[in-house]
C-alpha cells in the first residue's frame, strides 16, 4: 500500500504535486522515531539504523537516509516536495512516486511514525 495514490495528484510539468491538500494522506505528518540509533556511513553511501522495539538493524541507501532525516514531524506533502526539490537542485530527477515508495519503506520498517492531522473546517485548501 502506498502512502498516497499518486495517480490522483495534479502535477506541474516537472511532475511535482501542485497542491498538498485536499489529499488527506499528504496532510498527515511523518516523524522519525525517537528511539532509533542512526549511524551514518558516508564513506560507503549508507546509513545503519538500529530500531530497538522490535529489535532490528536496517540499512538505508542515500535516498532513504535523506527521507528519514526529512521526517521531522512535517506534513507528508511537504516532505515529498522537499525531497524532490533537493534532488532537483542537485540536477537529479526524482519522481514523487520514488519518494512515496521510500516513505512507504520507512513505514514498513517501522522507522517513522505517521500521524493523521485533524482537518479544520473553513480552512484554505492550497
Amino acid at each position: 500500500m502506498n502512502v498516497i495514490d499518486s495517480h490522483i495528484l495534479e502535477r506541474d510539468a516537472g511532475g511535482k504535486p501542485l497542491y498538498t491538500f485536499p489529499h488527506p494522506a499528504l496532510a498527515a505528518t511523518a516523524q522519525k522515531r525517537q528511539d532509533l540509533k542512526v549511524r551514518p556511513l558516508p564513506e560507503i553511501n549508507l546509513c545503519m539504523v538500529y530500531r530497538p522495539r522490535p529489535a532490528r538493524i536496517v540499512t538505508l541507501n542515500l535516498s532513504a537516509w535523506l527521507l528519514l532525516e526529512m521526517c521531522d514531524g512535517s506534513p507528508i506533502g511537504d516532505i515529498l516536495a522537499n525531497y524532490v526539490g533537493v534532488l532537483d537542485r542537485r540536477g537529479k530527477q526524482a519522481p514523487v512516486e520514488e519518494a512515496d515508495r521510500g516513505l512507504q519503506s520507512l513505514i514498513d520498517s517501522e522507522l517513522i511514525i505517521v500521524s493523521p492531522v485533524a482537518r479544520q473546517s473553513g480552512g484554505s485548501h492550497e
